[in-house]
C-alpha cells in the first residue's frame, strides 16, 4: 500500500543516511499525549509485530477522501514538516486508525457508537454529576481521588478501540 509521512529536512537527513526512521521522544509532548501515545503503541504491538523495539509510531497518511493526504492542513503548510516523502508498506504491517477519531483520543473523549449512545453515556455523567472537565482532567492524570470516574474512565477507554477501523474517508497509519 502507497503511504505518505510528512518529516523534517533533518528527518529525511537522517532516512538518508541510515536508511530508516524511527520517533524520536524529544519531538513528542509527553506530558499531553503520553497516556495516548502508550495506548496506541500497545495496540499496534498487538496487532504487529514491533521487531525493531520501536518505542513510539511514525505516523502516516492512508487516505484522505479519494487521495492519500490533504495538501495543507487548516489552508496552510504544516511548520516543520518540509518533506513529504512516499513510501510502500504490506497492509499487514501497516496499523491503521480513523483520522478523525483519533482526536477524541487525543483529547481523552469517550467515542460513541451512535448518537443514543452518546446521548446515554452523557446521562450518565449527569446522574453521577461529573462535568466533562473532571472526566478529561482525571483521565490525563488519573491521579483525581474521584472514585466515581474510575467506572466512566473505563468505558472512555474502551470506547478508544472504535478508532482502530479501515472504514473511514480519512484514515492514517503507524
Amino acid at each position: 500500500m502507497k503511504l505518505i509521512t510528512f518529516q523534517s529536512m533533518e528527518a529525511l537527513k537522517v532516512l538518508v543516511n541510515q536508511g530508516y526512521l524511527f520517533a524520536d521522544k524529544e519531538y513528542i509532548d509527553v506530558n499531553r499525549y503520553g497516556i495516548v501515545y502508550d495506548w496506541i503503541t500497545q495496540k499496534m504491538n498487538e496487532q504487529i509485530p514491533n521487531i525493531y523495539g520501536a518505542a513510539y509510531p511514525i505516523w502516516c497518511w492512508v487516505k484522505f477522501k479519494n487521495g492519500i493526504c490533504p495538501p495543507k492542513h487548516k489552508g496552510e503548510p504544516v511548520k516543520g514538516f518540509d518533506v513529504k516523502i512516499t513510501f510502500h508498506k504490506n497492509q499487514q504491517d501497516v496499523f491503521v486508525t480513523d483520522y478523525r477519531r483519533y482526536s477524541f483520543l487525543l483529547n481523552n473523549v469517550y467515542i460513541p457508537e451512535s448518537t443514543a449512545d452518546l446521548v446515554a453515556f452523557e446521562q450518565e455523567l449527569e446522574r453521577c454529576q461529573i462535568t466533562k472537565e473532571d472526566l478529561a482532567a482525571f483521565m490525563r492524570t488519573n491521579d483525581m481521588e474521584y472514585s466515581k470516574l474510575i467506572g466512566i474512565s473505563e468505558k472512555v477507554r474502551e470506547s478508544f478501540d472504535r478508532c482502530i477501523t479501515s472504514e473511514s474517508d480519512v484514515l492514517q497509519g503507524c
